[in-house]
């Protein structure tokens, strides 16, 4: 698609093409351009979602900004990282089907489960999001009464190899990002 394009030299170009790294894209550009690379995620639509983009550029920053947040990386690993961060999506939303699922094989409708649940989990996004200066770990404490419920899943999902997985997933994405799926 991009190759059939026609860019001009000294055009200021914004690519939301996902994992695709900048001299491939240059590439297919095949002109000297300002390029911009942006990781907008599907929540824009609504004007919630937050776009990395690279390098720092402040009118494409002001452009993702009105839909949302606009996250500006210094560097292409920044870049990376958060495009590694955008591979969660379906993740989350897979512990709240999984949760719901228990719910129900429990004896509680899933639509009054998913009703709980799904809520909650926005209000803790949303307090992370306000709070931001607090460390998540210390929000985590937060909300673990020490030697309570909260402070046993933690644990428990530790134990199970649950943050093990979580990080082997985000490494591996991340080798996927860098092209070097080896």
């Amino acid at each position: 698609m991009v190759p059939k394009l026609k860019f001009r030299k000294g055009q200021k170009v914004v690519s939301v093409i996902a994992a695709t790294d900048r001299p491939t894209l240059l590439g297919w550009i095949g002109e000297e351009v300002e390029l911009t690379q942006a990781i907008p995620l599907p929540f824009v639509a609504e004007r919630e979602g937050v776009t990395a983009i690279h390098p720092p550029n402040r009118a494409v920053a002001a452009i993702f900004a009105a839909l949302g947040t606009a996250v500006e990386c210094e560097t292409r690993e920044e870049h990376d990282l958060l495009a590694v961060g955008s591979a969660l999506m379906a993740t989350y939303l897979g512990i709240l089907d999984r949760t719901t699922a228990w719910f129900a094989e429990k004896g509680l409708h899933r639509d009054k489960a998913r009703a709980y649940i799904a809520p909650l989990f926005a209000s803790l996004a949303q307090r992370a999001v306000r709070d931001e200066g607090t460390p998540l770990e210390e929000l985590a404490r937060e909300f673990s009464t020490k030697g309570g419920l909260n402070e046993q899943v933690l644990t428990d999902f530790d134990r199970g190899g649950g943050h093990r997985a979580l990080t082997d997933a985000l490494e591996s994405v991340l080798l996927r990002v860098r092209g070097d799926d080896r």
